[in-house]
């Protein structure tokens, strides 16, 4: 039987398997590959949407070999055939109702909305100029948000200053109690249907690879920030790099190196010697 069989790796991306200025780090590369070919599962769960995704990473399709967890946990997406499953799509109407409370209240804020067919903006943002720059252009629809069309509503990512996200988000959770929020870095301010978030995607996934197996699944999850809470409450290992938010850090169990010096094979590592 291979060492790794009954074993998988899910990791965020940013600040936690890609290293400073988004880079992928070669050792790395050389462990999730000696993990594979040992047996073991390795994927992504990530805030980013495929199309964003891909792009630090264009040839994911080698490093994973399940489904990837994408937009937070809204999709799941197969890196080998592109197709997307797993959708949890957000409440429309209700949707829009918190986009106009927020342009009225925080006009200085800029939203995107992540869909299943790329990303809807109603007016550009020097926030994303660089974002969308580095992805195909039929990603990127610009239109009134009240004609963002029906059943492509993942998620909406709100953007500005830290100082001002914070007061958006004491107000918007409290008038909108509906929708699972999330605060992906100090800038970022995202929300989408309740109840779903990378912790119930690890736990779904689990659950469809002790199905399709037939054995059980040991997870492994790593990650650095508050968008990676519950996924790290609902692995049965969490990890996180050096770098990671203390608050991360108090629920994980083990705390390895930097993220740029390795971090997933410090956990290839650590579970090698502890087979």
């Amino acid at each position: 039987m291979k060492k790794f069989k009954g074993y998988l790796i899910v990791s965020d991306l940013d600040g936690t398997f890609l290293g400073k200025r988004s880079r992928i780090v070669e050792e790395n590369t050389r462990a999730i590959e000696y993990f594979k070919e040992n047996g073991g599962l390795f994927t992504f769960a990530t805030g980013r949407a495929f199309y964003n995704a891909r792009v630090p990473i264009p040839n994911m399709e080698d490093f994973v070999n399940t489904v990837v967890i994408t937009s937070n946990g809204t999709a799941f997406y197969d890196a080998n055939t592109g197709e997307l499953s797993r959708l949890s799509f957000m409440d429309r109407d209700r949707a829009i109702e918190a986009v106009r409370y927020t342009q009225k209240n925080y006009p200085d804020l800029h939203l995107r909305m992540t869909g299943t067919d790329g990303f809807y903006i109603y007016k550009e943002s020097i926030y994303e100029k660089n974002l969308f720059s580095k992805i195909p252009p039929k990603y990127v629809h610009k239109m009134p948000y009240e004609e963002w069309p029906n059943d492509v509503w993942l998620k909406l990512v709100y953007l500005g200053e830290p100082e001002r996200i914070q007061e958006f988000k004491e107000d918007i959770t409290y008038r909108f109690p509906e929708f699972e929020f999330a605060l992906s870095s100090p800038s970022l301010y995202e929300f989408q249907c309740k109840g779903v978030n990378k912790g119930t995607a690890i736990k779904q996934l689990k659950a469809d690879l002790e199905a399709e197996y037939g054995y059980p699944i040991t997870v492994y999850a790593a990650g650095d920030y508050g968008n990676d809470t519950d996924m790290l409450k609902c692995a049965d290992v969490a990890v996180c790099p050096e770098n990671a938010l203390p608050e991360i850090k108090e629920i994980c169990d083990y705390t390895f190196c930097n993220h740029d010096e390795g971090l997933i094979a410090d956990i290839v590592r650590h579970i090698e010697e502890n087979l």
